[in-house]
């Protein structure tokens, strides 16, 4: 029996209200003004050339060029598709794809942009599965590609190049101290101050997540999935240490900031790191719609 794709029949029945118009034209107003300023920062990566020199240019910088367009333009493309799909998406099937998103999570591995688009729709049957699955999407070229984009983002640089430097040089361990810092820097900042302190770690995961649910109406679809699924991966790698009786198979930060951690830090945990945080600080620019 063939599987049943979930998003083939998502313009049954579509709200084309007047009101539901506009608001089509609002969210595509904001996918647009995004991608023309991926354009312009796209166009600084071609120097600057006289009209003779263009025909020396190499084909392969431009091809990298075209190909980060390309890339962001089928982006958009999906987002716009999904915002203006979404309200007649049966709630049965977003349950699904929200569990499906959320297991990923809970295997530690948060949203990668070149998976396609259904790649998160069927969730992973165990920690293995899911490792072996996304292997292919976090390639060493995909993650210089994601160290470049980190470096375009609001961090403190020098600790994102001891991060990357440690990544680089194999010492994974520090790697994930310096990742699980930042990360927690970025969580309490989001924070009110409650009597004398503000919550850190699994605290304030769970405030944001509250908060975040509490918006969710402000949201496409589509970055309804992935933020579930940020969430999903920030509790599990800031989940209690329990006493430290049970090791989890997914990096934990109260293991490895108390060292009581008995299995190595990987090469994989620390890729994970890297893509939460690439994910969080998109989970806090997201232009949310009024």
């Amino acid at each position: 029996m063939k599987e049943h794709d979930e998003f083939s029949d998502m313009n049954a029945n579509a709200d084309l209200s007047p009101e539901r118009i506009k608001e089509i034209i609002q969210l595509s107003s904001i996918a647009m003004q995004t991608q023309q300023e991926f354009i312009c920062a796209a166009s600084e990566l071609v120097p600057v050339m006289s009209t003779a020199s263009l025909d020396v240019v190499s084909p392969a910088s431009v091809e990298s060029v075209m190909q980060a367009l390309q890339s962001s333009i089928s982006t958009y493309i999906a987002e716009t598709a999904t915002l203006i799909q979404a309200s007649s998406f049966p709630e049965e099937r977003r349950k699904r794809l929200t569990e499906s998103y959320c297991a990923w999570g809970k295997c530690g591995w948060s949203w990668i942009g070149i998976t396609p688009m259904k790649f998160y729709n069927t969730p992973p049957q165990n920690v293995a599965d899911a490792n072996r699955r996304i292997k292919p999407y976090h390639s060493n070229l995909e993650i210089a590609k994601l160290f470049d984009r980190l470096h375009s983002k609001k961090l403190r640089q020098t600790d994102l190049d001891s991060a990357i430097f440690c990544y680089q040089n194999r010492q994974y361990k520090p790697c994930a101290l310096m990742l699980f810092g930042m990360i927690d820097a970025k969580l309490i900042r989001k924070q009110a101050v409650i009597g004398s302190y503000r919550p850190a770690g699994e605290r304030a995961a769970k405030k944001l997540k509250t908060q975040y649910e509490q918006e969710n109406g402000r949201y496409g679809f589509f970055s309804l999935l992935r933020f579930a699924n940020l969430f999903s991966c920030l509790e599990t790698v800031f989940a209690n240490g329990k006493n430290f009786e049970n090791e989890p198979a997914i990096i934990n930060r109260n293991y490895i900031d108390h060292g009581m951690n008995q299995r190595p830090v990987l090469k994989r945990d620390c890729i994970q790191l890297f893509f939460i945080l690439d994910n969080l600080l998109d989970f806090f620019d997201y232009p949310l719609v009024e």
